[in-house]
């Protein structure tokens, strides 16, 4: 039965370009259905142990948008439900 199986890929990339010190992320995953999202993500220092981030997780997909159905997608399920966020860090 190949509704049992399920296959998936993920990827993180980072990169700081040279003394500007800020560190920039994208992550990416592709699962069966199909669905993928991709998270971009930067960084910056604001002083000594504290810093600023500002990120994002984009999901899409096809397939089923109820629980208990079974052609239900992550992409499916979360499609409506992108997200932006801003965050402070202490790392002391």
């Amino acid at each position: 039965d190949s509704s049992r199986w399920r296959w998936g890929a993920a990827a993180l990339t980072a990169w700081s370009p040279g003394a500007l010190g800020l560190p920039l992320e994208l992550s990416s995953g592709l699962v069966n259905g199909p669905s993928w999202l991709v998270g971009p993500r930067i960084e910056q220092r604001l002083i000594d142990a504290l810093y600023a981030e500002l990120g994002a997780y984009f999901i899409e997909g096809k397939g089923g948008t109820t629980f208990g159905n079974p052609s239900a997608t992550l992409g499916g399920l979360y499609d409506d439900a992108d997200l932006v966020y801003v965050g402070l860090k202490w790392l002391p």
